[in-house]
């Protein structure tokens, strides 16, 4: 209760000049997804994702061994008895 009451406090300014801001609108035009559409079959010539995929998982699954493995370490290394 107390944290809320500073919290509020100290939130105060930044809360009136983000009021004092106004909205911010995004508009994105209509012309751009069909331009994605024209362009992401061409890219599959270029970037053979398909091919490229199994040695994205392998490089990722030995990725993840490593950071395992160093954690699994880690651990150990507090362990009075095993040592590292």
């Amino acid at each position: 209760m107390i944290i809320d009451a500073i919290l509020g406090v100290l939130l105060a300014v930044p809360n009136m000049l983000l009021d004092g801001m106004g909205n911010i609108g995004i508009t994105i035009p209509d012309g751009v997804f069909s331009f994605l559409s024209s362009v992401l079959p061409f890219l599959g010539y270029l970037l053979p994702i398909v091919a490229l995929l199994p040695l994205m998982g392998i490089e990722m699954a030995v990725m993840i061994f490593k950071i395992v493995w160093a954690i699994i370490l880690r651990v150990k290394s507090f362990v009075p008895t095993m040592g590292a």
